[in-house]
């Protein structure tokens, strides 16, 4: 009895001591504790200096892909195979902060093919300095991947329905093999998709007016594999090759009923068929090494090759009829087009970074991108001898930084520095003489940050950045879609500078965190598509360098854990243009303003997080720009995530376009026409997915030592 007694005093003893020191610890009165459970609200959202990280954990449970991921973090807007920054003109990824040149409409295969399961945290940097290209106003998405468990074999499965007025299926496996050293993760896909969409047009001119309605069918056939691998050379050096490569076969065929109707009353319609084939094979290599030298010291080499062809057959005839319908001449339009197109870039990037004592950081590197492009063109017009076309054009862009940090008195952050991009070209058409530019421009790259209590901050900055054109703008040769529409680029047209200073604020307080900014910018040479009427009456768009530009932005994020069970995002943009036009295109109205809202909640229906919700809702007022004025429309989108034995089978259910907007918009031409349209596109879907992971421990017959905490550093856990 004596031994008992002195046991209960010397654990009442303990229990005291504990909740002194720490008071938040509740003693039961009961001296036999079956379970404790400590429950706290984990933040979705983390705000840093640059960007802001969201917690992929608590949002990827019951979803199949990366991309299916993305649908749920604030700011990131997903449409169908296009994805974007909200209040970026563009966006760029890395995985676990390694740059990966990728092509645009690459980006949305390239993000399917990682699976949901191996998704850590997704940073969304908003604020790109002197240590990333200087091309253009965009964003970088940068994944972090979970650290990959040793000795291990296994993977997941995954697979998409979605029905709307047709019905498409994705497909997805993932195969995973970590041993000692060596990792890697091979991954497969095979995207089945159709389309349906209709648009509805109206042309208005000095002496004719035309009323159009469109249909097209999409057939869309993807495969597509990814491979990455990482060896540990060392305990500081790490080599990575990754390899990717998708083949997209992608027709359509459409019908186009136009109805003409001149100054002297006279009415005809034109009933039109065309079909259109596009191959396009793209593949991607890319090596890394990392290294760390010391404490103070780190280094890292990428280099990255990409190879890109298409092959587009696009064939168009129509009918002619007068006002009753009676067949007036078949055949009266016809034409074909074939096109082949091969991209091919190749760029290095070196990068080196040093600590110094009295918390200075250095950063310095360079970088040298080498792409080119081949487009051949043949052409068969009626009443016209048929045409081809080839146009080369080569691009080579160098480039150093060098970005010096440091703080003062422990509250002020003060960031210096600079990119230097020199970019030579050299273009070739069949229809013009040989065009060839050289220039290169410093673009500044200075930030004051003040530290406030908490972790509030306080930062003032200015940037310089460039947009160079596509090399699709620069194609003189024009290429038809349809008797009434064409398209033409300029050879010589000049890139556009950018230059902005902003003002932001951030905060953090019990149950979320918010963001405030504003931020001016002046811009010259900004390229824009010209509606253009042709001697025969028809629509030309025309690339040109067509305006300058003053604007003022304003914007906020808001994250709020509402409930335990609810957590809400909230950002919004407003800006407002003063562009001023170029000579012979003055006459429309300049200034405009736009205000854009997101809204996103997120919702968790059980303590295990294993029944989630989302409800995420996008609204954009009317805006403008000189050519062209779009009508305010919004977005709805709702979904539910299950998942089950043990987190390996997910399930999920989305509605997409639960209100259906057809956006519409007018254009604007130079000479006085005027285009009406309005998109029938956007209709309700129904998307099911379901996901299943496996997997086992590979057994070592002798002991390893552990590797992980070296890996995670070069993976940014």
């Amino acid at each position: 009895m004596k031994p008992l007694i002195i046991l209960i005093v010397s654990c009442s003893i303990l229990l005291v001591y504990a909740q002194e020191k720490n008071p938040d610890v509740v003693v039961s009165d009961s001296i036999l504790l079956q379970e404790v459970m400590v429950r706290a609200d984990k933040k979705l959202v983390t705000l840093k200096s640059d960007r802001y990280v969201v917690d992929a954990t608590q949002i990827r449970k019951g979803k199949n892909s990366l991309k299916d991921v993305l649908r749920d973090v604030p700011g990131i807007i997903v449409n169908k195979d296009n994805i974007s920054i909200m209040g970026k003109g563009g966006m760029k990824v890395m995985i676990n902060g390694r740059m990966k040149q990728i092509p645009d409409n690459q980006i949305s295969n390239f993000l399917s093919s990682y699976s949901a399961s191996e998704i850590k945290n997704i940073e969304v940097v908003y604020y790109t300095g002197a240590e990333y290209d200087a091309s253009g106003n965009y964003g970088i998405l940068n994944i972090i991947l979970d650290k990959p468990k040793e000795n291990f074999i296994g993977g997941d499965a995954s697979n998409s329905f979605t029905i709307s007025d047709e019905i498409s299926n994705e497909t997805g496996l993932n195969l995973k093999y970590n041993r000692k050293r060596f990792t890697s993760v091979l991954s497969a896909g095979y995207n089945h998709a159709n389309e349906y969409g209709w648009q509805t047009s109206e042309y208005f001119y000095t002496y004719v007016r035309r009323d159009s309605r469109s249909e097209t069918w999409d057939r869309q056939r993807e495969w597509r594999i990814h491979l990455g691998m990482d060896y540990m050379l060392d305990s500081l050096s790490v080599l990575s090759v990754d390899a990717s490569f998708s083949d997209n076969r992608r027709w359509n065929h459409g019908t186009d009923c136009i109805s003409s109707t001149r100054m002297d009353a006279s009415e005809e319609n034109q009933l039109s068929y065309s079909r259109q084939k596009q191959p396009q094979r793209y593949w991607n290599a890319s090596i890394y090494v990392d290294r760390k030298w010391s404490s103070c010291a780190y280094s890292q080499l990428i280099l990255d090759y990409y190879n890109q062809r298409k092959d587009m057959d696009y064939r168009f005839t129509s009918d002619l009829y007068n006002a009753q319908w009676n067949l007036l001449e078949e055949g009266n339009y016809h034409f074909q087009n074939h096109e082949w197109q091969h991209m091919r870039g190749f760029s290095f990037a070196f990068d080196q970074t040093f600590s110094f004592p009295s918390q200075y950081l250095l950063k310095m590197g360079a970088k040298g991108s080498f792409s080119s492009i081949v487009n051949e063109s043949v052409y068969d017009y009626t009443n016209m001898d048929t045409q081809d076309n080839r146009f080369d054009y080569d691009e080579n862009c160098l480039a150093a930084y060098a970005v010096l940090t440091h703080t003062y008195l422990g509250c002020l952050d003060v960031r210096m520095g600079g990119r230097y991009e020199h970019t030579f070209t050299e273009g070739f058409s069949d229809y013009t003489r040989k065009e060839t530019g050289n220039y290169g421009r410093l673009f500044p790259d200075l930030q004051l940050a003040y530290r406030l209590k908490g972790a509030n901050r306080l930062s003032l900055s200015y940037t310089g950045s460039i947009i160079r054109p596509w090399m699709s703008y620069l194609n003189p040769f024009r290429l038809y879609s349809s008797p009434y529409v064409s398209k033409e680029g300029t050879p010589t047209l000049s890139p556009s500078y950018f230059n902005k200073v902003e003002l932001s604020y951030q905060m953090s307080f019990n149950k979320g965190l918010a963001r405030l900014y504003a931020a001016y910018s002046l811009s010259d040479n900004l390229i824009a598509e010209v509606l253009k009427m042709t001697q025969e009456g028809a629509s030309l768009y025309k690339w040109e360098n067509a305006y300058e530009q003053k604007s003022f932005q304003m914007g906020y994020m808001l994250n709020w854990n509402i409930f335990r069970w609810m957590k809400a995002s909230l950002i919004g943009t407003f800006s407002h243009n003063s562009p001023k036009m170029k000579t012979g295109l003055e006459g429309w109205v300049a200034k405009n303003t736009q205000y854009s809202q997101m809204m996103q909640l997120s919702f968790i229906f059980d303590r295990q997080q294993r029944f989630t919700g989302s409800l995420f809702g996008s609204m954009m007022t009317p805006r403008k720009n000189p050519f062209e004025k779009i009508d305010a429309y919004g977005y709805l989108r709702g979904g539910l995530n299950y998942s089950l034995l043990d987190d390996k089978l997910g399930i999920g259910l989305y509605v997409y376009n639960i209100i259906p907007v057809s956006p519409t918009g007018v254009y604007y031409s130079s000479d006085g026409m005027t285009t009406r349209y309005k998109d029938h596109s956007f209709r309700t879907s129904i998307c099911l997915t379901v996901s299943y992971s496996f997997g086992k421990d590979i057994r070592e017959k002798m002991k390893v030592h552990s590797s992980s905490e070296v890996m995670g550093r070069f993976s940014g856990n």
